[in-house]
């Protein structure tokens, strides 16, 4: 690894540790979600989404190559250096921003990459995909759903092409920073449409006047489904006598 001028092994080593803590946190934040009741306290889920994209926020800020770090990345020059050493620093041959690259401490850009990655991802998934749906409420929810992850996928296509591309031209600072912009930009979007960001309510007083504006129902029909729908459970009713035959009014005179 480039930045703490590790070989190949230790770089791997190492990494693979991370990866299983990161992994068994990300395994108890689903189990959290599961056995707990945690849209309570999260407002609809907005407040945990919002709280993980901080999160995100925060891993590029404490991991960011500031110029206070003490401490400058080992500068490699492949061809003045031993076989065995080649992949070890920056390489000045290929990368010219080399020279005033901090190297950040290890401890914090691990802990805090386990702590974002194994606990906020997780939240946004399960936040994220769980209100959008009920947003969505009985409306197209697989044409919907799939247009949000086919966004995800051309996003996953692209961001690495892009990042590769400013890594190799302006160092990780730049890629950084576009990282933490997109995440910043986007917690702002969820603070702005914060009030949006609700359960669809359906309003069946709204349906049924619907309804008789577009000529589907009219209040005497309205009115004709409900005497249908309780005529078994009321008492009958006296007809009126102006419909009736004029030989069978007679008959309910005497019973009025």
């Amino acid at each position: 690894m480039m930045m703490y001028d590790w070989p190949q092994t230790t770089a791997v080593t190492n990494t693979s540790i991370a990866q299983g803590v990161l992994g068994s946190l990300t395994f108890l934040t689903y189990l959290i979600y599961i056995m707990t009741k945690a849209e309570r306290y999260m407002h609809h889920f907005r407040v945990g989404c919002i709280l993980a994209l901080l999160v995100f926020l925060s891993f590029h800020i404490f991991t960011f190559p500031w110029q206070f770090w003490p401490h400058v990345v080992v500068q490699n020059v492949s061809a003045n250096s031993p076989k065995h050493d080649k992949d070890i620093g920056c390489n000045t041959n290929l990368y010219d921003w080399c020279d005033n690259l901090t190297q950040v401490n290890v401890w914090v850009y691990y802990i805090t990459y386990v702590i974002a990655i194994g606990c906020a991802f997780p939240s946004v998934n399960i936040t994220m995909s769980t209100l959008f749906s009920r947003i969505l409420g009985p409306r197209r929810q697989g044409t919907q759903q799939g247009i949000l992850q086919m966004s995800g996928s051309v996003a996953r296509m692209i961001g690495p092409i892009l990042i590769s591309y400013l890594y190799t031209q302006y160092g990780p600072r730049i890629a950084w920073i576009m990282e933490g912009g997109v995440i910043l930009f986007t917690a702002l979007l969820w603070v702005v449409f914060y009030r949006r960001m609700v359960p669809l309510k359906i309003d069946k007083n709204a349906n049924s006047t619907n309804k008789v504006e577009n000529g589907t129902s009219t209040p005497e029909k309205d009115d004709a489904e409900v005497s249908n729908k309780t005529s078994h459970t009321e008492s009958q009713t006296m007809p009126r006598l102006d419909l009736l035959p004029d030989d069978l009014k007679f008959i309910f005179d005497a019973q009025r």
